[in-house]
C-alpha cells in the first residue's frame, strides 16, 4: 500500500490487489478522526469500569481495550485507521497507570520512563513513527530528571545523529523510514528546546553550546541529505538554521525591523541564487519539477510491481529430457535418434 501511494497506482490494479488482499486502510484526515473517536471510546471504557467498582478496573480496561485493537488489526485487517492505534495505547497507557497507583508513589524520572516504553511498544506494535518518536522525546524528560537539561539536550542530538547514521542501512518497511525521518527533525528541536531551558540561567547573549550542536548537527545533516539525495535531513538542516538564527539574533545589536529586512533579503537572494543553479541538475538535484505525465507514471507503476515480484523459477520445456534425449533437439546423447 506504500509502494502504490508513492507511485499513484490504481487501487483495482492486479499487481495490487494480489499483495494488499483484505488489509484495508484510511485516508489521513480520516484516521485523525478516528484516532480521536478510539480515545474517546478508551476514556469511556476505563469510566464504566470504575463506575462498576471492578478490581484493578485500569488493568481490566486496559486489557480489554488492548484485546478490541488486536482483534481490529489481526481480524478485521485494520492498517494505519487509526482507532485501533488509540484503543491499544489507550489500554498500555491504563496498565502503566495502574502499576504507578499499585506502586504507591513513583518519581517523575521513573514515571517519565514507563510512558516512554509504553510509547515505545505501541509504535513496535503498529510501526508508528510518531509514537516512537514521542517515546524518545518523553525518555529525554527521564534524563532531565535524573540529570540536568545540558544532558538530555545532548541525548537528543545523539539520537538524531543516529538516526542520520541509520538512515544509510537498506529499510524494509516505510514506517521505519518514516521513524528515522521524524527522529531527524524532532530530536534537535528538541536538544535546542533544553539546552535552551539550561542557559536561561545564563545571562550571556550567546548560548554557545547549543550554537555549537546545532552546527554540527546542521552541518552533517545537510551533508547526508545531498549525498543520499534524501529530503527529510535537508529538512532538518532547516529546523537547524531557524534555531540558530534565533538564537543568534542578538549578535548585532540592530533594532528589530532592521535585523528582519537584513536576514530576509538574504534568504531571498540566497533562494533565488539555489534555484537558478539547480534548474540544471546536479548530481541528480534540480529545483525543475518532474512531469508526471501518464507514460511515466505507468513505467513507474510497473517497476513497482516488478520489485515486489519474487523471482520464479523458470520452467523446463516438457519435451527437454536432462541426462538423454530422445531425439535430435534433446538434452544429451541416450542413443535414441
Amino acid at each position: 500500500m506504500a509502494v502504490a501511494s508513492q507511485l499513484g497506482a490504481d487501487a483495482h490494479a492486479p499487481w495490487f490487489k494480489e499483495r494488499a488482499a483484505s488489509w484495508r486502510t484510511v485516508s489521513t484526515g480520516m484516521r485523525c478522526s478516528l484516532f480521536v473517536l478510539g480515545a474517546v471510546a478508551a476514556g469511556l471504557t476505563a469510566a464504566i469500569f470504575a463506575l462498576l467498582h471492578i478490581p484493578a478496573n485500569l488493568l481490566v480496561a486496559g486489557l480489554v481495550l488492548i484485546g478490541l485493537a488486536e482483534w481490529l488489526a489481526v481480524t478485521r485487517r485494520l492498517f494505519d485507521a487509526g482507532v485501533e492505534e488509540a484503543l491499544e495505547l489507550g489500554g498500555l497507557l491504563m496498565i502503566a497507570f495502574w502499576i504507578a497507583q499499585s506502586s504507591g508513589h513513583m518519581s517523575a524520572a521513573l514515571s517519565a520512563l514507563l510512558i516512554a516504553v509504553v510509547l515505545a511498544a505501541a509504535g513496535a506494535r503498529f510501526l508508528n513513527a510518531l509514537f516512537t518518536t514521542l517515546a524518545v522525546l518523553v525518555l529525554s524528560f527521564a534524563i532531565d530528571s535524573t540529570f540536568a537539561a545540558p544532558t538530555a539536550s545532548l541525548f537528543c542530538f545523539a539520537a538524531a545523529a543516529m538516526a542520520l547514521i541509520c538512515g544509510r542501512a537498506p529499510l524494509r518497511r516505510p514506517s521505519q523510514e518514516q521513524t528515522l525521518n521524524f527522529l531527524m527533525v524532532a530530536m534537535p528541536l528538541a536538544g535546542y528546546a533544553w539546552g535552551w531551558s539550561a542557559a536561561l540561567r545564563s545571562t550571556a547573549t550567546v548560548h554557545w553550546l547549543p550554537v555549537c550542536m546545532l552546527l554540527a548537527y546542521g552541518a552533517g545533516a545537510i551533508w547526508v541529505g545531498i549525498r543520499r539525495r534524501r529530503h527529510w535531513p535537508i529538512v532538518a538542516f532547516l529546523a537547524c538554521l531557524l534555531c540558530l538564527a534565533y538564537e543568534l539574533r542578538n549578535v548585532t545589536g540592530l533594532p528589530l525591523e532592521v535585523r528582519l529586512v537584513v536576514w530576509g533579503s538574504a534568504a531571498l537572494a540566497l533562494a533565488a541564487v539555489l534555484d537558478r543553479y539547480l534548474r540544471t541538475p546536479r548530481q541528480g538535484i534540480t529545483s525543475i519539477k518532474l512531469a508526471a505525465d501518464e507514460e511515466s507514471m505507468g513505467l513507474l507503476q510497473s517497476l513497482g510491481a516488478a520489485s515486489l515480484t519474487p523471482h520464479a523459477a523458470h520452467a523446463a520445456d516438457p519435451q527437454f529430457r536432462g541426462g538423454g534425449g530422445a531425439g535430435g533437439g534433446g538434452g544429451g546423447a541416450s542413443g535414441n535418434y
